[in-house]
């Protein structure tokens, strides 16, 4: 029991354990291992291997709360199996003081508490795709001779669950000759790499897909823009829309199984909006306007039943919603120039901003149940308003404002009815473009506070932004992957 436990070579403690882990999980392995019979006494233990091995994991669902150590249950939890193998060499309690080794082997289940879903993707599914990094550390080994026959171990073991993060941002940029690329990188900016790069076309709006693995934009032939689909995987483009169709098509969005795309486009001189297969590559017409009524920018409903767009008509630009296929059409704004929108993640509501009268913007939620309008204050000294988002959990309604040359990203904070800008911008700054994270914790904007167009991010909790992009870019426009797939 008077081991000399200091003197003893402990051969497996990690030496670089990170200082910070998003999710783990620490727990003691402890065992006796009695010595086989055919050895002899042990008089003084030398040294101590520990190997250990992840087996398999595996998803299980719990319940959700606070425990009574105070963790945070999320409901999930990533189950991971260990193997821990060990091997203990002792001096034997004879006058040879001879050298012997024991092995032993254990197993250990070990459960890291995750959140359901990481960037809009089921843990369940990042699991399958291999998104995670499975670490075992092993922070101490307590090693105790209780008898000549038995010895005690206790293995600290800190296990982590470390997401792999992958391609989240796409962004097109406009460089001073007028070329346009596509482009994808991490949501910290590294592994940034071109998608299409076609200096005798343009292509601009790119949106990604709802499962995450294609992105849509349109690219100019014969100077007329048509619809088109990239794989990232295949990084085969295919065009969607026929020059012999179209004239050429200004907006689009995807249906929320991506196996249609929305699209307005002019055919005949009239300005329409359509729906087109991805697949079988068949198209619907849902609107029908002539003369100066023309229907454009179509959003869809986060569950897939209806469609905003913008009709303009005489005076006005209105806001209206009809179902998928057409049918139904509902009038929301009354009068005024609508220049943007969005719906609410629950679709009840939908958020617009509004030209009333020359000078006079204003900012509307409808719920669409009731038809009730409450009006959103704005700032007075802000003289255009564009780009209106809901946050992910609806928390926030975000928006682009100028005020005299500057533009900056505000935000209206729904439950408390308080506005703030959330850039801080110094004169002359432009905003091209911005896209909230999916798991609603930052925002990710295109600005020129340095000359040129880069990317940033904006951590909304602890009011900080960084750039994560270098380029000479004269315009961007952005879109953040909903799904890992």
């Amino acid at each position: 029991m008077n081991e000399r436990h200091s003197f003893i070579k402990k051969i497996g403690i990690s030496e670089n354990i990170p200082e910070t882990m998003e999710y783990f999980s620490q727990c003691e392995l402890k065992g006796a291992m009695d010595i086989s019979t055919d050895l002899p006494d042990i008089d003084e233990i030398v040294s101590i291997i520990v190997d250990p091995k992840i087996l398999s994991s595996k998803v299980i669902k719990t319940m959700e709360g606070i425990s009574c150590e105070g963790q945070n249950l999320s409901g999930c939890k990533l189950l991971v199996r260990i193997e821990v193998n060990q091997r203990i060499m002792y001096a034997a309690d004879n006058s040879q003081r001879s050298i012997h080794v024991i092995e032993d082997k254990s197993f250990e289940n070990v459960h890291i508490v995750v959140p359901p879903f990481i960037e809009g993707t089921k843990v369940e599914e990042l699991l399958q795709f291999q998104r995670f990094n499975l670490n075992v550390f092993i922070e101490d080994i307590v090693v105790n001779r209780i008898n000549s026959r038995k010895i005690l171990t206790t293995i600290y073991l800190l296990s982590e669950a470390k997401y792999k993060p992958t391609y989240e941002i796409c962004f097109s940029k406009n460089d001073v000759n007028g070329n346009s690329q596509i482009c994808i990188c991490y949501n910290d900016g590294r592994y940034s790499k071109k998608l299409i790069s076609d200096y005798l076309l343009k292509h601009i709006l790119p949106a990604w897909s709802p499962n995450g693995q294609e992105i849509a934009y349109l690219s100019n032939d014969d100077e007329k823009y048509m619809l088109c689909i990239l794989n990232i995987n295949s990084n085969t483009p295919r065009r969607i829309t026929d020059l012999n169709v179209f004239e050429c098509v200004t907006s689009f969005c995807w249906n929320n199984m991506g196996d249609k795309i929305f699209f307005s486009a002019i055919k005949d001189g009239n300005k329409d909006l359509y729906s087109v297969d991805t697949k079988k590559l068949t198209y619907e017409r849902l609107t029908y306007s002539q003369g100066i009524v023309k229907s454009y920018r179509p959003k869809c409903s986060h569950n897939g039943e209806k469609i905003g767009y913008i009709r303009t008509g005489l005076n006005a630009n209105h806001l209206y919603v009809m179902d998928i296929d057409g049918l139904r059409l509902q009038q929301i704004s009354n009068y005024g120039y609508v220049r943007d929108f969005d719906w609410s993640i629950d679709d009840r509501y939908i958020a617009y901003i509004v030209d009333e009268k020359l000078g006079s913007l204003n900012i509307y939620i409808v719920d669409l149940n009731t038809f009730k309008k409450e009006f959103v204050k704005i700032p007075q000294s802000l003289l255009y308003l564009s780009k209106i988002k809901y946050s992910p959990e609806c928390k926030y309604i975000t928006y682009i404002g100028r005020d005299g040359q500057t533009q900056d990203i505000y935000s209206y904070n729904i439950e408390k009815r308080v506005t703030v800008n959330l850039t801080k911008n110094t004169h002359g700054v432009r905003i091209s473009d911005y896209v909230w994270k999916i798991d609603g914790d930052k925002i990710y904007f295109s600005s020129d506070s340095l000359n040129y167009f880069n990317i940033y991010s904006l951590d909304i909790e602890r009011d900080e932004i960084i750039q994560i992009t270098n380029t000479e870019s004269e315009y961007m426009r952005l879109t953040y992957r909903p799904k890992i797939g």
